[in-house]
């Protein structure tokens, strides 16, 4: 079938194969994925050339797409320290502990503590720096 200038292909198939398919992981979830990585890649590279507010756009999509990735949430808060919205910063980093917490790096979890003490939250910044010092095994719990 043609639609405009996109061309289909139906496919038929009988039912065992059918509830086979059904039975499998939809392609959706691996797509919206691949989508929101190419999206990161595109908001570094903004972030990387000084354009905060353009990452700053792109990264407020892969966070409506409910993508848990660390790295985002930490540019998108520096990105948010760079354009002067301190609060913002620290809410999305609070947000990132809270969810992510466990799957994060001594080095994530510095950067983190480095956020919220350039947001202001001073005595929690240094708290999360503690624990990347404790996760590092710099120093004992």
């Amino acid at each position: 079938a043609v639609f405009g200038r996109t061309a289909y292909t139906l496919l038929w198939v009988g039912e065992p194969v059918a509830s086979r398919l059904l039975a499998e992981e939809l392609p959706e979830k691996r797509l919206t994925i691949s989508y929101c990585e190419r999206l990161y890649q595109r908001g570094s590279e903004l972030m990387r050339s000084g354009d905060y507010a353009g990452a700053l756009n792109v990264f407020h999509r892969i966070h409506y797409l409910d993508w848990a990735h660390v790295g985002a949430y930490l540019d998108a808060a520096e990105c948010f320290l760079k354009v002067r919205k301190e609060g913002d910063a620290v809410l999305l980093v609070q947000e990132l502990l809270k969810t992510l917490e466990a799957k994060m790096s001594p080095g994530e979890m510095a950067r983190a503590g480095r956020v919220l003490f350039r947001g202001g939250k001073t005595d929690e910044g240094f708290a999360v720096l503690e624990k990347a010092c404790v996760m590092a095994g710099v120093l004992a719990p």
